[in-house]
């Protein structure tokens, strides 16, 4: 616990300075994203095909990069702070982990948000 105090610390020009270098631009995490609405709606949101735990924030990363986005790296500039929880639901995730590196995925994917906002 002792080495993750640094992600409490908050130094916006330092991480605006490291944000370039932080991660090699292939990663995306799911635990802290945010985005605007707009772009979210363009993708049709996460993809409901995903069950249980495992693949589905790289499948939404990557469908926000192939709608032509790029990430920002936000260490030290946008704390956030886990709570902790069990893992459950992994029952599943070697399936979605596939389902989500599939080639060619769709930029908007067909079971998404659409169906709960034409309503």
């Amino acid at each position: 616990m002792e080495s993750k105090r640094t992600n409490a610390w908050h130094l916006p020009v330092i991480g605006r300075l490291l944000s370039p270098h932080y991660r090699p631009k292939g990663i995306a995490l799911g635990c802290n994203m945010s985005y605007y609405r707009d772009d979210f709606i363009a993708i049709n949101g996460y993809d409901e095909y995903f069950e249980g735990w495992g693949g589905e924030d790289g499948d939404f990363a990557r469908r926000l990069k192939l709608l032509g986005l790029e990430k920002r790296h936000l260490k030290f500039v946008g704390l956030t702070f886990h709570l902790w929880h069990e893992d459950k639901y992994m029952y599943n995730q070697q399936k979605n982990v596939d389902y989500s590196r599939r080639p060619n995925p769709e930029i908007r994917c067909r079971n998404g948000v659409d169906k709960y906002l034409n309503k």
